[in-house]
């Protein structure tokens, strides 16, 4: 025999454990599947281990009609699946609806209880960093890079020397009165 045909059957019965044990939990239909691809697996370990073949006259007939029972219950399942998903899609939507106006009318009655000072003030938006970029031409513009470097701080050329030239500074001065812990 060859190994292929160990294979398969291999394949059948990991198939048909997966779909019981890992999946049967989200739908029955799993449970019937999964039984379906174990007798398949079992049906190639037979047909290794019996001298007839089972692939061939009345026998393969019986695979045939067991395969199709097990298409027709997976379609079924399929189905009534999507029926209750399209269902449950149209309560909601109309739930959603109907909703609406009575959630916009407590929105409206809560905010006219509440008081201005109580009220957070509104914040200016951040100015994002990534929005200055020109959409049709794909590179930066060069008056919004130089407006970010005044927003950042930056009041002049100078002012940057200086900063530079400060944490110079404070790095030699730091590295000499550093110690190595283990001197001590």
């Amino acid at each position: 025999m060859d190994w292929t045909e160990y294979a398969y059957a291999a394949l059948w019965l990991l198939s048909g454990l997966l779909l019981i044990f890992r999946f049967g939990r989200e739908n029955k239909v799993f449970y019937a599947l999964g039984a379906f691809f174990l007798l398949l697996g079992a049906w190639w370990l037979a047909d290794i281990f019996v001298p007839e073949d089972l692939f061939a006259g009345v026998w393969v007939w019986v695979l045939r009609v067991l395969g199709a029972g097990a298409l027709l219950l997976a379609v079924y399942a399929y189905y009534r699946e999507k029926k209750k998903a399209d269902q449950g899609n149209a309560l909601e939507e109309e739930a959603l609806s109907l909703g609406e106006g009575k959630i916009s009318e407590e929105l409206s009655s809560h905010l006219s209880q509440v008081s201005p000072d109580e009220s957070e003030p509104e914040s200016e938006p951040e100015d994002d960093y990534f929005s200055r970029q020109d959409p049709l031409e794909g590179h930066w513009e060069e008056e919004d890079l130089e407006n970010q470097e005044g927003q950042e701080g930056q009041e002049s050329p100078e002012a940057a020397e200086d900063m530079e030239t400060e944490m110079e500074t404070e790095a030699e001065t730091g590295a000499e009165t550093e110690t190595d812990p283990r001197q001590e």
